[in-house]
């Protein structure tokens, strides 16, 4: 899986993703474009935790790998994750790169 994030303050708002994210969310790629992680049925603690790794990578300019457990279309999924933030200009919105 495979997308591109921005982050807002409490939320993450997909920008991008592939065919096999937006089946994990029972979605479609385009159903999905521009939608917070919130609307998708993300739980909070979830959205937070991709926050925390998003900003991480944006501190250290290194890519951030993790594991979790999330429900799914499909049931309950353990996921191993990656977030690499894309450069920016200074005041410009985080937007991470993400692998799943």
């Amino acid at each position: 899986m495979r997308g591109i994030v921005e982050l807002e303050q409490n939320d993450v708002l997909h920008v991008s993703d592939n065919a096999v994210s937006a089946a994990f969310f029972g979605e479609t790629k385009e159903s999905m474009r521009n939608k917070r992680a919130s609307e998708l049925g993300v739980p909070a603690e979830i959205v937070s935790m991709w926050i925390d790794h998003c900003r991480k990578s944006e501190r250290t300019g290194e890519v951030v790998s993790f594991e979790y457990g999330q429900r799914s279309a499909n049931g309950e999924r353990w996921l191993s994750g990656s977030v690499s933030c894309l450069a920016a200009p200074l005041g410009a919105t985080t937007v991470c790169l993400r692998h799943l």
